[in-house]
């Protein structure tokens, strides 16, 4: 029936359970009404890789207005500054001057996953290229003491989705095991766009993380708490999923996650929690490498192998020509950012045989990836007699080789700690029986992963150009020239 339904034109409205046809609009032209059609036809593949768009894929590796694929680049001046976000549902604090152009080129319906701030803590600088480069961090907010209406109230004032389905959830979850008075009342504090921390009753330790998921993600995540993490004996590797609630509409699914605080490894770096991150990660990589789970994980998540990296390299060269003539107005300087731009992604295509030939001899088997180890994402728990780390924010899971999760484990580490990292990536990985490669092909697989990062988001940044006539998207790209331009291998040689 709904393949039928696709197949006569018609589509859902933003009303729940409705539809529309263009040919049934009144006083529409049969020819215009075809032209919809069309458009929507052409439109839809794109608007449904929104998922796979830097922005939501790569959300953990770039900023969502101007920013760079990890956090190595300085933000610009609009984005210093906290994100307004309403208080309680009665605030009428507006979105930002930056958050506004960022929708702009969206449909009317609400439509969150435009990006995440990725950001460090206030006065850390970044690691990357740009010294002394100071980072700020996306202003948290609590809406105060609430119940279940107000809750809903301020998730609908925050244009998340599913807040009603997400509310009836928690009152399941909370109605019984809390009990009266102000042990019902609930603070929300949110973490990041599509992150939420719930507080319940008056005892401090009952929190909870809210998170909105795309229902591909969704899926992924909860295979690999339910499944791939388990297979390998890493069942505690990853936040416990309490519970589930999807949008009636389909589009997204909220997951609700034992909250693990705030004591990151951004937070906490000290030699002994960082020493037990990167044993974790090699145990991750080693334990998973050649595990008949692994074309599950490429099926149901990501490929980060050679083939993302040629992809997107090609597909980012020829959305880069298609804007030879921007569908749009843009600055003067674009146009030679632009071949700058192409210049360097073309040579760096001339040297796929090479990259490709040194991922086939010295990365090894595939194995499982975070996808976006970021240090924000590593926590460390020192309540035992040793420490224990446990990683978050799986959204970017797949399969590929170990360089893609420590080439970002290690452009977002000072570069004075990279060899330590790396030393103490290498011991771990030769206790397993693994013979990590020499610091000469090691950097060549760190910046083939980082290069193909940047391939991505150049990509989709010019596809939001030329669909979508963003002019974030041509800002961005100017700011690529620049950024690629400065990448080097992690590692002194």
């Amino acid at each position: 029936m709904a393949s039928a339904s696709r197949a006569s034109g018609l589509e859902h409205s933003r009303c729940l359970g409705g539809e529309r046809d263009a040919r049934g609009i009144p006083r529409l032209h049969p020819a215009l009404a075809r032209g919809v059609q069309l458009r929507q036809a052409v439109l839809r593949p794109i608007r449904d890789r929104v998922g796979q768009r830097p922005y939501d894929l790569l959300s953990g590796q770039r900023q969502a207005r101007r920013g760079a694929v990890h956090r190595t680049q300085p933000l610009s001046a609009g984005c210093r500054r906290g994100v307004p976000v309403p208080v309680d549902g009665r605030s009428g604090a507006r979105v930002g001057r930056g958050r506004s152009r960022l929708r702009g080129a969206l449909p009317a319906r609400p439509c969150p996953g435009r990006g995440v701030l990725r950001r460090l803590p206030r006065g850390r600088t970044s690691f990357g290229a740009g010294p002394g480069l100071k980072e700020v961090r996306m202003a948290s907010r609590t809406s105060g003491t609430v119940d279940l209406r107000d809750l809903e109230r301020s998730l609908e004032q925050w244009h998340e989705p599913g807040g009603a389905n997400l509310c009836e959830l928690l009152q399941g979850m909370v109605g019984d095991g809390v009990g009266a008075g102000l042990e019902r009342t609930m603070q929300l504090e949110r973490l990041k766009q599509a992150v939420y921390r719930l507080r319940i009753g008056s005892a401090s330790e009952r929190t909870l993380v809210l998170k909105r998921h795309a229902p591909s993600v969704a899926q992924a995540d909860r295979l690999l708490a339910e499944r791939w993490l388990p297979a390998l004996g890493l069942g505690d590797g990853c936040p416990r999923l309490v519970a589930a609630a999807a949008e009636r509409e389909g589009r997204w699914v909220w997951h609700v996650y034992e909250d693990l605080g705030d004591e990151s490894l951004t937070v906490q770096r000290v030699p002994r929690r960082l020493a037990a991150a990167v044993d974790f990660i090699a145990e991750l990589h080693t334990r998973a490498a050649g595990h008949p789970l692994l074309p599950e994980v490429r099926w149901r998540a990501r490929d980060h192998g050679v083939h993302f990296f040629t992809a997107n390299l090609g597909d980012a060269i020829a959305a880069l020509e298609a804007l030879a003539t921007p569908p749009l107005e843009v600055p003067r300087e674009f146009a030679g950012a632009r071949e700058r731009l192409l210049c360097r992604l073309q040579r760096l295509r001339e040297d796929v045989p090479r990259r490709v030939r040194i991922m086939q001899e010295a990365a090894g088997p595939d194995t499982l990836l975070h996808g976006d180890l970021w240090p924000k994402n590593v926590f460390v728990s020192m309540a035992d007699t040793s420490p224990r780390a446990r990683l978050i924010d799986w959204d970017h899971v797949g399969a590929g080789p170990f360089s893609y999760d420590l080439s970002t484990f290690l452009y977002q580490s000072p570069a004075e700690e990279r060899p330590w990292i790396v030393q103490r990536y290498r011991d771990a990985v030769d206790r397993a029986g693994w013979c990590l490669p020499g610091t000469e092909e090691l950097n060549v697989l760190c910046h083939t992963a980082e290069s193909a990062r940047y391939a991505h988001c150049i990509l989709f940044d010019a596809i939001a150009a030329l669909h979508d006539g963003a002019a974030w998207g041509i800002a961005e790209l100017i700011d690529y020239e620049r950024w690629f331009e400065a990448l080097r291998p992690p590692l002194p040689e």
